[in-house]
């Protein structure tokens, strides 16, 4: 078996202005490198803001115009960490 180790993470993070906390979405993906993950977490807004001006368009209503998305590129532990729960620590 051969594994690959994908360090880094895009975490993407959409939400509404008007009720962030209960409308906040978030994605996730593995990338193999820094620079695929930006350009990942740049084309993925893009695609989001595209949809939003398309929905803002037909419907003119305040919910669509205050929405927001942000990403993070975030580098992964290098190292694997273990828990046993059933093992005693001292």
């Amino acid at each position: 078996m051969i594994e690959i180790f994908a360090p880094y993470l895009l975490i993407v993070m959409s939400w509404n202005d008007l009720d962030p906390s209960a409308t906040m979405q978030t994605s996730q993906a593995l990338y193999i490198d820094e620079k695929t993950c930006i350009v990942a977490g740049e084309e993925r807004l893009g695609l989001i803001e595209e949809d939003r001006v398309e929905r803002l368009g037909k419907f003119q209503v305040d919910q669509i115009r205050t929405e927001n998305s942000k990403f993070f590129c975030v580098r992964h532990q290098t190292e694997i960490q273990k828990h046993h729960p059933l093992i005693a620590e001292n």
